[in-house]
């Protein structure tokens, strides 16, 4: 039996695209338990994912769109709150000017991350809020 097993894994090579195949041969047998589990043991390895795969699939998930619009909703709270205390006791208008420039890169570019993931299988609105996102950077820094 031992001799059987050893010969039928002998028996076996790999064609070009990486499947395992049984060979027929003098001493193979045909239709062996022990050939049929590892060919279809390869092709379950074969066909298993990537983790590049796995996390793309995770940002398309309601957890991943909801823990982000969660985060999104929180730094807009903050950021909108600093905005108003800057305005509202506007002391130092030289630096608080800037200061408030600098607080609003937060609101937009949260906000339009959060849209970019929410459209992230469609091409058409991705690339304008991406376009949005960029002329912003441009123009704040």
């Amino acid at each position: 039996m031992v001799t059987q097993a050893s010969d039928s894994l002998a028996s076996m090579t790999s064609n070009s695209s990486g499947a395992a195949v049984s060979v027929a041969g003098p001493m193979a047998p045909t239709s062996s338990s022990l050939v049929n589990s590892t060919i279809s043991h390869v092709t379950s390895v074969s066909n298993s994912t990537s983790p590049e795969e796995i996390f793309t699939i995770f940002l398309q998930t309601a957890a991943a769109k909801g823990i982000t619009g969660a985060c999104t909703f929180l730094a807009l709270l903050i950021t909108c709150h600093q905005i108003y205390t800057h305005i509202r006791y506007y002391s130092c208008p030289n630096e608080q000017r800037w200061i408030v420039r600098i607080l609003f890169i937060v609101p937009i570019y949260s906000f339009d991350s959060w849209l970019s993931l929410m459209f992230i299988n469609n091409d058409h609105y991705y690339v304008y809020f991406d376009s949005v996102r960029d002329c912003y950077e441009g123009m704040s820094f």
